[in-house]
């Protein structure tokens, strides 16, 4: 099931809907050096957990028309830490969690609606003997 079609059944049954995602200025800038740096789209977008198709929209922008991005202050980097790869790694597994999670609370709730409105059980019972 795509993120899309999940929102949309989220709204249509009164769930609360996933909002757009919003990226930092500072995650775009590291998004866009890694794949100026040798990293396809993809890998990039798997690291970051963004999709291929937004890191690839960020660097063709890059490439048009926005030169801030490619030199940032001096203010911004000596507030901010070097992005180290396992903590990259670290936030793109939560985020799959918390995705994965809320895909389970979506599939559990259209089941129990099944349930309701055919009135037949789909969830086998945990005394169910096999034949």
């Amino acid at each position: 099931m795509s993120e899309l079609s999940l929102i949309r059944w989220m709204k249509k049954f009164g769930r609360q809907p996933i909002g757009p995602k919003r990226y930092t200025t500072e995650l775009k800038r590291s998004v866009i050096r890694a794949v100026q740096d040798g990293m396809s789209a993809y890998r990039a977008g798997n690291t970051f957990d963004i999709s291929c198709g937004t890191v690839s929209r960020w660097v063709r922008e890059y490439k048009g028309e926005n030169t801030e991005l490619s030199s940032p202050k001096p203010d911004d980097m000596a507030n901010k830490k070097p992005v180290d790869p396992k903590e990259a790694e670290i936030l793109a597994l939560k985020k799959a969690l918390e995705y994965a999670n809320l895909k389970i609370r979506a599939l559990d709730t259209m089941i129990d609606i099944a349930e309701e409105q055919l009135k037949i059980d789909i969830r086998k019972k945990s005394g169910a003997k096999r034949s």
